[in-house]
């Protein structure tokens, strides 16, 4: 691009923070996997909630802070907003396939247990 991101709508939108919390929210999937935890798979579902609130703000972002020579580097801008929202929504598909097979673990060994 020949065109900087205009810094202003880099912060306004959030993608940094946007950014550090899909970290975040892949951190606490990986962890639930090893220790089979699914408290720590919930936690994403409130971390994903951060990033569809960004989400939801990113285009009147762009729009204030639209400029013809900044175009560019503000649709490009947009669209990594939009990847890391759904980066999001995938891992907290991860997530609740990670609760179900949690959970169906102990369901299944109680109906051992009971019989």
């Amino acid at each position: 691009m020949n065109t900087p991101f205009p810094k202003q709508a880099i912060n306004e939108i959030k993608i940094k923070e946007m950014f550090t919390q899909t970290q975040a929210m892949m951190d606490n999937v990986i962890e639930a996997f090893e220790k089979e935890d699914t408290k720590i798979a919930r936690r994403v579902f409130k971390q994903d909630e951060l990033l569809n609130s960004i989400n939801s703000t990113a285009s009147t972002v762009i729009i204030s802070n639209y400029e013809d020579s900044s175009a560019e580097s503000l649709f490009y801008l947009l669209s990594c907003v939009r990847k890391l929202e759904r980066a999001g929504d995938l891992t907290k598909n991860i997530a609740e396939e990670l609760i179900f097979s949690i959970e169906s673990k102990v369901i299944k060994h109680r109906k051992i247990e009971n019989k």
